[in-house]
């Protein structure tokens, strides 16, 4: 019986320090803090770099074209 104690207690001490590491793994993942941000990638390589909904306004505003939003299909209900 105390052989199993034993192994209870190794089994839930590695449980205890896999999950620490991978919380913080997590906590850094959602924070943006594993990977550079295109916004970083492109300063390095020397390229300007405008977000998505910037470049869409400037296509639109090339094209003429209106995106249809949320706010429109909310509006059509």
């Amino acid at each position: 019986m105390k052989g199993r104690k034993i192994i209870d207690a190794i089994e839930f001490a590695a449980k205890v320090a896999v999950k620490k590491p991978t919380q913080a793994i997590l906590a850094k993942a959602f924070r943006g803090e594993l990977v550079p941000t295109e916004a970083e990638l492109a300063c390095r390589e020397g390229h300007s770099y405008e977000p998505a909904p910037t470049l869409l306004a400037q296509n639109d505003c090339v094209t003429g074209k209106r995106r249809i939003t949320e706010v429109d299909l909310a509006t059509t209900k």
